[in-house]
């Protein structure tokens, strides 16, 4: 069965299927080990920053963790 994009190009549904679950895998990777990382190092007593840069981007990861 195929299906026809917008610019008329025929691609197996079958494919787009395996393609769009291929990127909902990398993205939820993403969010769990990359963001909780810069997290983790944000956290850390050891991070050389300014309290309100570093509680900036500390919101900003959590609310891109959640």
């Amino acid at each position: 069965m195929n299906t026809s994009l917008r610019y008329g190009w025929d691609v197996d549904l079958m494919h787009m299927n395996y393609f769009f679950g291929f990127q909902w895998i990398i993205e939820a990777l993403v969010l769990l080990f990359l963001h909780s990382t810069i997290l983790l190092i944000l956290m850390s007593q050891r991070t050389v920053m300014m309290e309100d840069i570093r509680r900036g981007y500390l919101i900003d990861q959590i609310g891109m963790i959640l």
